[in-house]
């Protein structure tokens, strides 16, 4: 129980602003502050005394759960200037706590009650703000949960045991459910509708946590530990049922960038975009227990990019009123630096950044053309769409039609404080799997992927600037469409059951109804009508024993 209690501390804030909110609601801000403070530090020195404390977790494990963390300090601070729910708190508390459970666990069910915890905390976030969103949201994760709970089930009837370390060889099924249930809460396809939705509504300071941060960092990391540790050798037709998923992913997400109406959405697009992309890859590349690196460093690079753009995008709102093209005119003669970080960030998520050209060439591409060539239209397509779509947004902040707002001081320096990671990978740096918050140079790689990035960037830019945007809407929806179907089957068994009804209830009764009232009707006192039945029945009696001697 010892590596639970980096998480106890903001569960503990947590309680505690539920218990204060009514009287001080303003303690619900330090609280919060104060909570994940408490966790980030907590992880620290869970890993300065890992050599002494029993199943302690990895360095990897620890790296990941500081940065939830730290996004949690930085979602506290964001809200502090905007939001004055204590609920708003409390939910930030409590998700960090169980965002950080679910990492630090080696346990299967530890994991999956930290796991369904966050969906309470993804409704209580939402629901204020639209309550549609909010049960969708729900219950969209919540069939997620339930396929990963299976898949643990099914886990645990092959392995007998929960722990991380245990393998089940190739089961193609328990591999499934358990690999669906985490990228259900990532928002891969057909898990990912309530995302947008979500950016609509919802204030930046749960966008940059949540989706972006939160369920980014963590179901990359159980996607890691799938094919790393669970199933380090997947069967043939795991890999290639995860290649499906991840290439749909990126073809819906990319289809609705191209057409997006503000830069919300085209955020909450790219946080699809990008687990799609790591799903296709994971699927195509051979997972080697070395590529731990490669896990950690891809989910703190894409969290840090996504969290960066929606505190970027939360700064610019406020200063320009609003995130569509036409209020962005003009925004980066105002805020050079703001459209600088944004840019790295749309480089980043189209994969054509110095990061993927220079010190780790675009993993992706690479992954994917070594299985399949045709494979590798997938993050390619991805890239382009994302160019042209960031595009069409940079190009506008750099028109100069008139001046707007100086976005406020705190919140730009949490976005800048959450592109800091950005940095690292932008100057060659990068993680390591042994050593917590010990960087060091990735060196530089360059080769016919970076040429070929090249001329996406090029060419996405080109698009950007030439072609105008397309115009068309997408009415799919697959919660839509999961409804419609629910409801249909609902009206087939409810008319199925009206038949049985009608079989087993009604005409029975009705049978027995209609024959009691003729053995009533026929019961009128008459005796030579008795007189005639007890001769009959006498007859009939005779006939059937005289048969029966014979």
């Amino acid at each position: 129980m010892t590596i639970y209690f980096p998480a106890a501390f903001p569960l503990a804030c947590a309680l505690l602003a539920a218990a204060l909110g009514k009287f001080m609601p303003r303690a619900a801000k330090f609280l919060a502050f104060a909570g994940t403070s408490l966790a980030f530090i907590g992880l620290i020195t869970l890993n300065n005394f890992s050599n002494i404390i029993n199943n302690a977790p990895d360095t990897a494990a620890l790296t990941i759960a500081c940065f939830i963390a730290l996004y949690g300090i930085l979602a506290s601070l964001w809200a502090a200037q905007e939001e004055e729910s204590p609920l708003f708190y409390f939910n930030i508390l409590l998700s960090t706590a169980f965002a950080v459970g679910a990492v630090i666990t080696d346990n299967l069910l530890a994991m999956l009650f930290f796991w369904e915890g966050l969906l309470i905390t993804l409704y209580l976030f939402l629901m204020p703000y639209n309550k549609d969103t909010a049960l969708k949201a729900f219950l969209i994760n919540a069939a997620g949960d339930i396929v990963l709970l299976a898949g643990i089930c099914l886990f645990y009837a092959n392995s007998h045991s929960l722990l991380y370390v245990s393998l089940i060889g190739d089961n193609f099924w328990a591999f499934a459910l358990i690999f669906c249930g985490a990228a259900a809460k990532a928002g891969a396809f057909p898990f990912h509708s309530w995302i947008a939705p979500a950016a609509k509504d919802a204030p930046f300071a749960f966008l940059a946590m949540m989706p972006a941060a939160f369920e980014k960092l963590l179901a990359i990391f159980l996607l890691g530990r799938i094919f790393i540790v669970l199933f380090p050798v997947p069967p043939d037709m795991a890999r290639v049922f995860a290649c499906i998923i991840g290439a749909i992913t990126v073809i819906v997400s990319a289809a609705r960038m191209l057409v997006f109406k503000d830069l919300r959405g085209l955020l909450a697009w790219a946080v699809v975009m990008q687990i799609g992309l790591f799903i296709t890859a994971l699927g195509a590349r051979l997972i080697t227990e070395t590529d731990i690196s490669y896990i950690l460093n891809h989910g703190i690079f894409k969290a840090a990019l996504l969290a960066c753009a929606f505190f970027t995008a939360g700064a610019l709102n406020k200063a320009c009123g609003g995130n569509d093209i036409a209020a962005l005119r003009g925004a980066a003669k105002t805020d050079i630096l703001l459209f600088a970080a944004l840019l790295i960030c749309a480089l980043g998520l189209a994969g054509v950044s110095i990061v993927d050209i220079i010190f780790i060439p675009n993993a992706a591409l690479i992954d994917c053309y070594d299985a399949m060539p045709m494979l590798a239209a997938v993050p390619a397509a991805a890239a382009l769409s994302a160019l042209f779509a960031f595009g069409k947004v940079l190009l506008a902040m750099l028109h100069k039609t008139h001046k707007i707002a100086r976005p406020a001081g705190l919140q730009k320096a949490i976005a800048l404080a959450a592109f800091a990671p950005v940095l690292f990978f932008t100057f060659g740096l990068e993680f390591s799997a042994e050593h917590l918050f010990l960087p060091h140079f990735s060196g530089v790689h360059t080769g016919a992927v970076s040429v070929i990035c090249i001329v996406l960037l090029l060419a996405g830019l080109l698009l950007a600037a030439k072609v105008k945007q397309p115009v068309y809407e997408f009415k799919y929806d697959t919660y839509d469409r999961a409804k419609a179907a629910i409801s249909f089957c609902a009206d087939i068994l409810f008319m199925v059951d009206r038949v049985m009804d009608k079989l087993f209830d009604y005409l029975p009764s009705q049978v027995v109804k209609n024959l009691a009232r003729g053995l009533s009707q026929a019961h009128r006192g008459n005796t030579p009508q008795y007189i005639i039945w007890a001769v009959a029945g006498i007859a009939v009696f005779i006939i059937l024993a005289w048969g029966g001697l014979k």
